[in-house]
């Protein structure tokens, strides 16, 4: 998909500038001299900062790309409510709508190509087959639920009636 291909296009191109930079780093540390150790914290500091600004671009980048989920969501949601397709009632971000929303487009999109694969004759008279199963399912009550298990013998209820006292020492009043 064009979102996970972007990602790792982003991915090698900072690799290859971390490498590139590293051997910079290198570079300027085998010339240091006496000023090594003020070299080294240089440099650390700047690659802390180079990787900082390479997660920040990594961040950029999944942030626009899941703004751009976020409205081809929207307007989906938009086309199929006002399609009139049931489970679809308008924009929505809560979780249980979004994954009846899913599994709908998901068999919306096996339907597609099924129709692609076996024709539109054959498909239209699979769905008129399993509509009219359904329809007959429907009239059929389901089974009522199975009794609930009963006991061998029903045990008495506990009986409490213990008077346990705790002594108390005598109120300290100033």
């Amino acid at each position: 998909n064009e979102a996970s291909k972007g990602l790792a296009v982003l991915e090698e191109k900072l690799i290859a500038d971390k490498d590139k930079y590293e051997a910079n780093l290198d570079a300027r540390l085998s010339v240091a001299g006496p000023a090594r150790s003020a070299v080294e914290q240089m440099n650390a500091k700047e690659k802390i900062e180079f990787l900082a600004a390479c997660n920040d671009k990594r961040q950029k980048l999944i942030n626009l790309i899941s703004w751009e989920f976020r409205q081809l969501l929207a307007l989906q949601q938009q086309l199929l409510t006002k399609a009139g397709m049931p489970g679809f009632d308008g924009v929505t971000v809560d979780a249980s709508s979004i994954a009846l929303q899913s599994n709908i487009c998901r068999f919306m999109q096996s339907s597609f190509y099924l129709r692609a694969r076996i024709g539109e004759t054959q498909h239209i008279a699979m769905l008129k087959s399993q509509e009219e199963k359904l329809l007959a399912n429907k009239s059929i009550p389901p089974p009522p639920p199975p009794p609930p298990p009963k006991l061998m013998s029903p045990l008495p209820p506990p009986q409490f009636h213990s008077t346990v006292t705790f002594p108390q020492p005598p109120p300290n009043f100033p």
